[in-house]
């Protein structure tokens, strides 16, 4: 991951734990991009800023993003591999959420996040996870 890719995840990750509950397919476009963006021909042109993909199966098609920030089953797709669920729960007063991950090697608290919304908590905490992650490689490398 380039320094340009690994800020564009520190950006996501506050943009997912920030902002109202409702589902944002803006957001949902910059993930799909940002977790898949090597990988084919990307185009805005259908919804006014939302990325999507060309299908690779076939040339005149294109996929949607997933909605990530409106299931918990969409966003819980973007954790990166080796990562699980440990905890989330809502706060009271304030209706917001918490979500931690596990890794292997990793402190639970290094890979948490927050969000206005399950949906988007789980996406803050996926998005820092990958960061994490790939701060932690680049550092078991230099040895």
């Amino acid at each position: 991951m380039d320094q340009h890719q690994r800020l564009e995840l520190s950006v996501l990750a506050h943009d997912a734990g920030h902002g109202t509950a409702n589902p944002d397919r803006i957001l949902d476009g910059r993930v799909f991009k940002a977790i898949h963006g090597g990988e084919g021909d990307w185009s805005d042109e259908f919804e006014d800023e939302v990325w999507h993909r060309r299908d690779p199966n076939d040339a005149a098609a294109f996929d949607a993003p997933p909605t990530y920030s409106s299931t918990y089953e969409a966003a819980a797709s973007t954790l990166p591999e080796g990562t699980w669920i440990v905890h989330a729960s809502q706060d009271g007063p304030n209706g917001r959420w918490n979500v931690r991950l596990g890794a292997d090697g990793v402190d639970e608290k290094d890979l948490a996040g927050q969000g206005p919304s399950l949906p988007r908590a789980v996406l803050d905490a996926s998005l820092n996870a990958r960061l994490v992650l790939d701060m932690n490689s680049r550092e078991s490398t230099k040895d």
